[in-house]
């Protein structure tokens, strides 16, 4: 009986990740906040920067998972439109901990316990690399709070409490941070039936939300 793989291609390879932030939750009274005004208060400094909201969507790149699991093998070369979309749901993106840094005024708005990542990958490509074996190509593309999770597993906000609306911006209370980041060590994938893990990555990957 064969042994089953399933880790990083190239195990302790550092992740690289993307931030792009989403402008339409900015409604004013006058209607959508622009991108340019919303980076001309950047530039004035008209806000306090650790108390100002941001929507960033979060990316992480370099998920090249290595297996010989027949759920994946079957699919090997196969159209990625003819790849279910449930087979992504089978594995879960993790990490031991994350650390929210930044913006830590040690008020109660910031909270780290059991911060990490945990979330459902894409997958973009099954390829052969043996008669066995082949190469999932993963990427994460979310919202954070649908990438990081707190200790309850419920969707981490670093900013809780609704604070004054700035120049017609209206502040909820849930919402991300200017200029706060969070950084996670130990990533690795799961295979949930299988309840297998990849090596864990050795460098920490900083998610950076400053707006402009």
């Amino acid at each position: 009986m064969q042994n089953t793989i399933w880790d990083y291609l190239i195990p302790g390879i550092p992740l690289s990740n993307t931030i792009a932030f989403d402008l339409t939750p900015y409604t004013g009274v006058t209607g959508d906040v622009t991108l340019e005004s919303v980076l001309g208060m950047l530039g004035t400094g008209d806000f306090q920067t650790c108390s100002f909201p941001v929507y960033p969507r979060v990316g992480l790149n370099g998920l090249l998972i290595r297996t010989n699991i027949p759920d994946f093998t079957q699919y090997a070369d196969v159209p990625i439109s003819n790849i279910p979309t449930s087979l992504a749901e089978t594995i879960e993106v993790a990490s031991d901990k994350a650390k929210y840094i930044g913006c830590d005024n040690g008020s109660g708005n910031i909270s780290q316990s059991g911060l990490r990542i945990k979330t459902t990958p894409k997958i973009n490509s099954i390829a052969s690399l043996s008669e066995n074996e082949v190469l999932i190509s993963l990427d994460i593309f979310n919202y954070a709070q649908n990438v990081f999770v707190n200790q309850n597993n419920e969707p981490f906000f670093p900013h809780n409490e609704s604070v004054a609306a700035q120049d017609s911006i209206l502040v909820p209370i849930d919402s991300y941070l200017n200029n706060g980041q969070i950084a996670a060590t130990g990533v690795y994938a799961r295979h949930l039936p299988s309840a297998k893990n990849t090596s864990k990555t050795s460098i920490s990957t900083n998610f950076d939300f400053s707006l402009g």
